[in-house]
């Protein structure tokens, strides 16, 4: 899940060959390494600086032996070259990226220490309103109609 939080990672996806990328996301691909290596698994992130996240990734190392990992993270400057899927049309790919027509991505604010203070403060602000309330309501009870609190002397 692409997760494009700030203005410059917007900009920088939309100005460069990381929309494509990011269009990969949830699909199987193999990434070759600046070592030699190959990488492929599915795609499960690329971040606004090229990092990618693989899953159930298979790494084939330089003594062709093949290494089987659950999770596998390749920092942007390790990459040599993406091989694009052959089913995969990349000028329409592109183009839905840029135009939003995949998952719009929003950032998880859920989890945030002020988002956790925000609710806090909520949930203690509708306390004491609950409270004022209900003060309101015991020192002065609604009367039926035809009666005052009046008394006649």
């Amino acid at each position: 899940m692409t997760s494009l939080s700030t203005a410059r990672d917007r900009y920088n996806a939309a100005n460069s060959l990381l929309c494509l990328l990011q269009a990969l996301e949830g699909r199987v691909a193999v990434v070759e390494l600046r070592n030699e290596m190959a990488v492929k698994g599915l795609i499960s992130q690329v971040d606004g600086f090229m990092n990618v996240s693989l899953q159930n990734a298979t790494v084939q190392g330089n003594d062709d032996h093949h290494y089987h990992f659950e999770e596998f993270f390749v920092k942007a400057r390790n990459i040599r070259y993406v091989q694009i899927p052959e089913d995969i049309d990349i000028t329409e790919a592109i183009k839905n990226q840029l135009e939003g027509k995949p998952k719009a991505h929003k950032t998880d604010m859920s989890s945030t220490t002020k988002a956790k203070l925000a609710r806090k403060r909520q949930k203690e602000t509708l306390k004491f309103i609950q409270q004022q309330q209900q003060a309101e309501k015991n020192e002065i009870e609604p009367q039926p109609p035809g009666t005052s609190q009046e008394t006649d002397e």
